[in-house]
């Protein structure tokens, strides 16, 4: 379940950030994960932009899915270096989604 909420928020991040940062939670349920994420996470609570809260969910949740992951496989490799470099993964992801997916975005989602 970790797994798939670490999932989601990178991909929420990573391919819709103005939707992710500026729609996705109403202001209030905002300012409550925003509180909440800051009361276990100080630096996080420097960032101001709108996708921190999200970012910081998808750490967690990395995390905590790779503690509970076997050792011994390569899955909890990966959880580990996402959970560690989630901002560098949502950055890939944002790039891939401005080289290919919106320049095509017409060709492949008519309007018809």
């Amino acid at each position: 379940m970790y797994r798939r909420l670490g999932d989601l928020t990178l991909f929420l991040t990573g391919v819709f950030p103005d939707y992710a940062a500026e729609r996705l939670v109403v202001e209030r349920e905002r300012h409550r994960l925003e509180r909440a994420l800051a009361a276990a996470d100080r630096a996080s609570a420097e960032r101001h932009d709108g996708i921190w809260p999200l970012e910081s969910l998808g750490q967690r949740a990395y995390r905590i899915a790779q503690r509970a992951a076997d050792r011994r496989t390569a899955m909890a490799g990966v959880l580990a270096e996402v959970s560690e470099n989630f901002a560098v993964a949502r950055r890939v992801l944002n790039f891939l989604t401005d080289r290919y997916l919106f320049p095509l975005r017409r060709q492949w989602f008519a309007a018809d």
